[in-house]
């Protein structure tokens, strides 16, 4: 099981901030991030409240590694937030979701086996 200093520095990651970017963030040094990433010091109850916010996590998420749920199902992931974000900022990703959204399912699974063709295209797969 992960360590909160372990979830911290695997969040900081996920976002690809460097532990300068973090401390600016959280406005603290880096000396602060590494002593939390390696479990050496515990960042205080305030400051664990920021960096949940900061990655948007829960805190128990930080402290337990457990993802609480709501009502209706959804859980707090970060690498689901982190794919939810791209998809936001990015047109083509989108478009899509957006794609799969509307079409049928035979035509998205012409889309998918395009998409595995040119997978397998670009890895050298293709040529068995």
């Amino acid at each position: 099981m992960k360590t909160l200093g372990q979830r911290i520095k695997q969040l900081r990651k996920l976002q690809h901030l460097t532990g300068d970017e973090l401390g600016e963030k959280l406005n603290v040094g880096r000396s602060a991030i590494s002593l939390w990433e390696t479990d050496a010091r515990m960042p205080s109850a305030e400051m664990i409240k920021l960096i949940a916010s900061v990655f948007n996590v829960s805190i128990d998420y930080l402290l337990t590694g457990e993802h609480p749920t709501t009502d209706d199902g959804y859980y707090y992931d970060p690498e689901v937030a982190e794919l939810a974000e791209e998809i936001k900022n990015d047109p083509d990703l989108r478009l899509l979701l957006d794609a799969k959204r509307s079409l049928s399912k035979s035509e998205m699974e012409s889309i998918i086996n395009i998409t595995k063709s040119l997978l397998q295209r670009e890895r050298g797969d293709d040529y068995e």
